[in-house]
């Protein structure tokens, strides 16, 4: 009874508000102004702005709108703002992260402090595309580290609608690139030629099919590894388009990182499987794959070109040694190592700039990352760069060698490693397409395993208790 009169005297304001939420919760009219500032849409948000930046920065369509560098630099200040506003728990999770990989988060700096002593002392300004490249990988690591941090699979999220996006827009140049076949350089003699027509078809340069067929151990990680049949071909279809994308820009060290990481992924994850059945289906994915590359490059005059450039570099080498091989390398790495050696300590200087520089093909050979690095920089600018590739490496290894391994994880190895090796014999440093897939994209892809999570979990209970 006394509820009941109770009931009798409530406000008939507070009853018509409860009518309206119970209706709004059934479909009926939301305030959009609520709609916005919800957590779910600012994650969006958040997330979208981070996969204009990487796309960004990777492609050559986006890179010829307001010079490409001015349009990741406003997408990343936008993600940044996104990320840390009004969010102090996002902020201390990733200070947190940042002490884990200490060392690992320090020595890019290091790197970079030493290119910019460079251009300061009597170096000149040649070394700023340099140093403006090593930021923009100094972004890419620091959204790594901030997206990893959270484990709430913003990280992977991100990752794989960006790989995605990348490996789609890559396929919009295929009908170009068949109806240009001087873009096969093969009867283009001055490489600016091929810049030059590139450029004007959007279709990307060498840096571009070099972060493509890195991408192609990630993508097969992800083929094997999603349940979904139609994100399974939807992978699928996109590891055949980048394949023949790479191929028919006709850039052989491209095709060989492309081919060398795919069977590296293919043999590890057979490797580790205790059933096999998984790692038999990745080899039949990758035998189609093959095998529609195969036949839809059998007929072009791209395709042709690198196969018997291919063969041809095979026999030079195995009658002659290295020293017969055509593309001018070993003489090229000679330069370098020679100029390491005038000056072990800080090195001779930035060359590998730009095309135009005096001292490239002169004192630096410009066609292997880690020489290049000691003849221009010295020790001072190498080891910083090999102690972050080292720990990288590593922590990839730790992921593959955990319980809770995945093919993702096993991906973000081979691409690492893949990414050091290619390094002997191309340029692979200065590319912040190729820092996208390697250092954001290939590790983003990963699921967090539970050690890392219950790691991170304990360290972020600890400092709030000592905050």
């Amino acid at each position: 009874m006394q509820q009941a009169a109770l009931s009798s005297h409530i406000d008939p304001g507070l009853e018509s508000i409860r009518h309206r939420r119970s209706y709004g919760s059934l479909g009926g009219d939301v305030d959009s102004s609520d709609r916005f500032k919800s957590p779910a849409f600012m994650r969006s948000m958040r997330e979208w702005f981070a996969v204009g930046f990487l796309w960004s920065v990777v492609s050559p369509l986006l890179g010829y709108i307001g010079a490409g560098l001015k349009l990741r630099w406003v997408l990343y200040a936008i993600w940044l703002f996104l990320m840390y506003y009004r969010r102090p728990q996002a902020f201390a999770k990733t200070i947190v992260e940042l002490r884990r990989r200490s060392i690992e988060c320090f020595m890019p700096l290091v790197w970079w402090y030493v290119i910019l002593l460079s251009i300061l002392f009597s170096r000149g300004l040649t070394g700023g595309s340099q140093l403006v490249y090593c930021t923009t990988w100094l972004m890419v690591l620091f959204m790594e580290v901030s997206l990893a941090a959270q484990y709430d699979g913003s990280s992977r999220r991100i990752a794989t609608k960006a790989i995605t996006v990348i490996a789609a827009e890559c396929l919009w140049s295929l009908p170009h690139m068949l109806a240009m076949p001087t873009l096969a350089r093969m009867s283009t003699a001055d490489p600016s030629n091929y810049a030059a027509e590139a450029s004007l078809a959007d279709i990307g340069d060498y840096g571009y099919y070099v972060a493509l067929a890195m991408s192609v151990p990630v993508l097969l990680g992800l083929v094997v590894s999603v349940r979904s049949r139609l994100s399974r071909l939807l992978y699928l279809v996109l590891v055949v388009g980048v394949a023949v994308t790479v191929s028919l820009a006709t850039f052989m060290g491209a095709v060989l990182l492309m081919a060398g990481g795919g069977a590296l992924l293919a043999a590890l994850s057979w490797a580790r499987s205790k059933t096999r059945k998984h790692s038999w289906g990745l080899i039949v994915l990758i035998g189609i794959a093959v095998l529609i590359w195969q036949i839809g490059l059998s007929h072009t005059a791209q395709g042709s070109f690198v196969a018997n450039k291919v063969v041809s570099e095979i026999k030079n080498i195995r009658i002659g040694g290295l020293q017969s091989e055509t593309t001018g390398r070993v003489q090229l790495n000679m330069l370098s190592i020679a100029s390491f050696e005038r000056s072990p300590l800080i090195g001779v200087g930035p060359y590998t700039t730009v095309r135009q520089n005096s001292g490239l093909y002169v004192f630096v050979g410009g066609h292997s990352s880690w020489l290049d690095q000691l003849a221009e920089y010295g020790l001072l600018g190498f080891l910083p760069v090999v102690a972050f590739l080292l720990l990288h490496a590593i922590r990839a290894l730790r992921s593959v060698t955990s319980k809770s391994t995945t093919n993702e994880a096993v991906a973000h190895l081979v691409t690492a490693v893949v990414y050091i090796g290619g390094g002997i014999f191309n340029p692979v440093l200065f590319v912040p397409s190729i820092m996208v897939v390697v250092f954001m994209l290939a590790p983003g892809v990963v699921p967090m395993n539970r050690e890392h999570r219950g790691a991170v979990t304990n360290s972020t209970v600890v400092a709030k208790g000592r905050g």
